[in-house]
C-alpha cells in the first residue's frame, strides 16, 4: 500500500510540475528570421549563431549560409529585433527581421 502511495505522489508531482501554464517561468517563444548579409562560407555560420545565442532569451539558433538566413527562437517580450541585429553585426555581418510568428 505505501509503495502505491509514494508511486501516486510522484505521479502527481511530475503531472504538476511539467504543466506549463501552472509553471511560473513559463513564456511564449516567437521564431524570427533574420536575412544575414556576407555569410559567403560555412565558416560564417558557427560565428553567426554564437552571437545570437549569447542573447538572454534567445533559445534557439539555426543559421543556413547557403539562403543567408538565421532562423531564431526567442522568448517573447525578453528580446527585440535591435538585440539581434546587434548580435549579428557584432559577428561582422549586416541583417534585418523578415518575419516574426508566434509558436
Amino acid at each position: 500500500m505505501k509503495k502505491f502511495l509514494i508511486i501516486g505522489s510522484i505521479s502527481l508531482l511530475l503531472a504538476i510540475t511539467s504543466c506549463r501554464p501552472c509553471n511560473s517561468s513559463y513564456s511564449e517563444l516567437k521564431k524570427i528570421s533574420i536575412k544575414i548579409e556576407g555569410m559567403g562560407t560555412a565558416c560564417c555560420v558557427p560565428k553567426v549563431e554564437k552571437e545570437l545565442l549569447k542573447v538572454k532569451g534567445v533559445k534557439k539558433v539555426s543559421a543556413c549560409f547557403k539562403r543567408g538566413i538565421a532562423k531564431v527562437e526567442i522568448e517573447s517580450g525578453k528580446v527585440t529585433t535591435e538585440q539581434l541585429i546587434k548580435a549579428v553585426k557584432i559577428a561582422g555581418f549586416k541583417a534585418k527581421v523578415e518575419e516574426m510568428e508566434e509558436k
